[in-house]
């Protein structure tokens, strides 16, 4: 699983990188100091779960750099780390895995896994329930 965590704190990255190494040490994790960069990469490859912070001291608005993402890369998963819950209403209308209020505790990190994994069982249960029948033409 590739997971991109973009914070302008990079303590916050390493921080966040260790609780998702203890958790799963076969997970891949890339940080970006600024949603531009962490849009570039997604360019280039596929991130399938991205820890978002939504103040970035590059000015940046995290929701909007979700939003730009889905556009790059629809079938990745987000999920916001922030101070504040101002926006958790904005959060949900991108369909966001979790909203995280920092401090977390690596029990949050293991229930935004477990939230991903269900999530992916169940696209694929979707994708297998597809019947396709050609009769003549």
């Amino acid at each position: 699983m590739n997971i991109a965590i973009c914070d302008d704190d990079n303590l916050e990255i390493l921080h966040l990188s260790g609780i998702l190494k203890q958790l799963d040490d076969t997970l891949s994790v890339t940080g970006f100091a600024t949603g531009e960069a962490l849009l570039a990469a997604a360019k280039e490859q596929p991130i399938d779960l991205a820890f978002l912070d939504i103040r970035l001291l590059s000015g940046e608005n995290g929701i909007e750099v979700a939003k730009r993402l889905l556009q790059i890369r629809p079938q990745t998963r987000i999920a916001f780390t922030t101070g504040s819950n101002d926006h958790a209403v904005d959060a949900f209308h991108i369909n966001a895995l979790h909203y995280l209020i920092k401090p977390y505790l690596p029990e949050d990190i293991a229930e935004v896994l477990r939230r991903y994994r269900v999530s992916q069982d169940s696209q694929l249960q979707d994708s297998q329930s597809i019947l396709t029948l050609h009769i003549g033409r």
